[in-house]
């Protein structure tokens, strides 16, 4: 038994030290293909803040019978969320995104009739 794995093991070991084996193609990463963390959160990022840029002319439309602070305020926050989608700037797209979103709140809350 001992003599079949001695015979078997020193085949393979030296079929592995041969260059024919040692010349096979390998499966190499491709840079362009591989995703990180790093890419995964700044495509969600990008995507979150293009459906709030999307949701932009309806609240624009809701802050019609608020005061016009919403409305200045609303348009000068999507305007700087349109610069950071264009110039993919991830940090710009991150403070949009909080504005948008503390934006968006306060308008919701603005409407709530106070009784």
């Amino acid at each position: 038994m001992n003599i079949k794995k001695f015979i078997v093991t020193s085949s393979l070991a030296t079929i592995m030290a041969t260059s024919f084996v040692s010349t096979l193609p390998t499966q190499k990463v491709e840079a362009a293909t591989y995703s990180d963390a790093n890419t995964y959160y700044n495509a969600k990022l990008k995507e979150e803040l293009q459906l709030l840029v999307n949701d932009l002319n309806s609240f624009e439309l809701a802050t019609g019978s608020l005061e016009l602070y919403y409305k200045r305020t609303i348009k000068k926050a999507g305007y700087k969320a349109k610069v950071a989608l264009r110039s993919n700037n991830y940090t710009l797209m991150s403070e949009a995104k909080y504005e948008l979103e503390a934006l968006y709140e306060d308008i919701k809350i603005a409407q709530i009739p106070n009784y």
